[in-house]
């Protein structure tokens, strides 16, 4: 998805649905809708995942991207 449409638009896109979907998760009225809201934010967190693996992958060398993953992924853990 993210070489086809651009790993830059795939990360802004998962960005935007996370906070999308983590506002509506704030202002949920019932336990129903914030199980749908949370689901909806794991898919936009899914996206951020691939699109910034592909943007890391893409802006370092080959040398440089052990590193950058392992920084990257021990951040995010």
């Amino acid at each position: 998805i993210s070489d086809m449409l651009g790993h830059h638009k795939v990360f802004v896109f998962g960005t935007l649905v996370f906070i999308l979907f983590s506002l509506l998760c704030g202002l949920s009225f019932n336990v129903e809708f914030l199980i749908f809201a949370r689901a909806c934010q794991a898919l936009g967190g899914a996206f951020i995942l691939i699109g910034g693996m592909s943007l890391l992958f893409s802006l370092f060398s080959s040398e440089d991207r052990g590193r950058a993953n392992g920084i990257a992924m021990s951040v995010a853990t």
